[in-house]
């Protein structure tokens, strides 16, 4: 049972939270070395706006002007960094591909972030991208209000990735293999699904700004790859997808699309996700203290309750206690901020927490 402070009376947990608490750090001095984690409770995958190069693992810095695209991440710490990522970025009026080139000016006044929602009002393209998470899928919805095409970038980052494209399906199928070195090799594979509400009217692939390849349905690259889709948006202004990955095979990875998401649309995702932090979070009874006390209390339980991250799915249809679970260390979160106010925190303290493998 959640009991609030009477300056808080009527908020649930959830709304309590500040993912941004935590980001606004440097690798010379740590206010906490987190990133706005877009998740739900222990999940497979988490999701995050990046504002600095695709290598950086300080990928979120709250200082930043520019968003890069909205990454699937399962990085815990910047000392130990990403594995297995790839990221989603709209654009409009023109095509362009490559982190830099397509990165759009923001403001945290249009930014809204929750664990189990985040929205951004991209300046640069006139355009709002908001994603929702389940354990191991998403589900994004992105509004395009300028004028010209507009498109949904694909990169698969640059340790060599492959991508299919399936017209058709309104599909891409895929994999990406970035690998960390105190990340287990077992991890490095990821492979995903990525299912759109409506058709496009042009694809290609890319491998930089230079050699962007129209028309081209499949690429495997041991170096930088990704791909984009065109859609008209004259009209019908919103285009949605689901996004699915599994570290098993895409196969696996439709499943648990179909499973987390199946024909469910985006605000039911996004309510799903928010009764599951309430009745996570709700589990702790909380008295007194101020309104700022307790949201810091509540931005720490929800860094606490991310990791250990899930490594398994279900991979029988008919028989829900078949899974398949990936064996090795799991990846704790390292650092925990503790600031009582704002997006800064001066101390820090480390997470014993691990899983044992099984």
């Amino acid at each position: 049972m959640f009991v609030a402070a009477p300056a808080l009376a009527g908020s649930t947990p959830v709304l309590l939270i500040n993912p941004l608490m935590g980001t606004d750090s440097t690798r010379e001095f740590s206010h906490g070395n987190e990133y706005p984690a877009i998740a739900l409770p222990f999940p497979m995958n988490t999701w995050a706006p990046y504002t600095e190069p695709q290598r950086d693992s300080f990928f979120y810095q709250y200082a930043s002007d520019k968003i890069r695209g909205i990454r699937q991440t399962h990085q815990p710490s910047p000392w130990i960094a990403d594995y297995a990522q790839f990221s989603l970025m709209p654009v409009s009026g023109k095509l362009v591909v490559t982190d830099h080139d397509r990165a759009s000016g923001f403001s945290h006044a249009h930014e809204t972030v929750h664990p189990g929602y985040y929205s951004v009002q991209l300046d640069t393209w006139n355009a709002k991208a908001e994603v929702t998470p389940t354990e191991r899928a998403a589900r994004f919805r992105f509004t395009f209000n300028g004028k010209g095409d507009s498109y949904v970038i694909l990169d698969a980052f640059d340790k060599g990735a492959s991508v299919q494209i399936i017209p058709k399906e309104n599909k891409l199928i895929g994999s990406v293999r970035y690998h960390c070195g105190d990340v287990p090799n077992i991890y490095s594979s990821n492979y995903f699904v990525i299912v759109f509400d409506r058709p496009f009217t042009a694809h290609g692939v890319w491998t930089s700004a230079q050699d962007i390849r129209a028309n081209v349905d499949r690429l495997s690259a041991g170096k930088q790859l990704g791909a984009y889709l065109q859609f008209k948006t004259g009209w019908n202004k919103v285009v949605g997808c689901k996004v699915a990955s599994s570290f098993i095979s895409p196969e696996q990875a439709q499943l648990n699309l179909d499973r987390e998401i199946g024909k469910a649309g985006f605000d039911t995702i996004r309510t799903r996700a928010e009764a599951r932090w309430n009745e996570l979070l709700g589990r702790v009874k909380v008295e007194g203290g101020s309104g700022e006390q307790q949201r810091t209390f509540y931005s720490c339980l929800y860094r606490c309750i991310l990791f250990p991250h899930k490594f398994m799915s279900r991979t029988g249809r008919g028989s829900p206690s078949t899974s398949a679970l990936m064996t090795g260390r799991c990846m704790p979160a390292c650092f925990i901020p503790t600031a009582a106010s704002g997006t800064r925190s001066a101390r820090r303290s480390r997470c014993t927490t691990c899983c044992t493998p099984r």
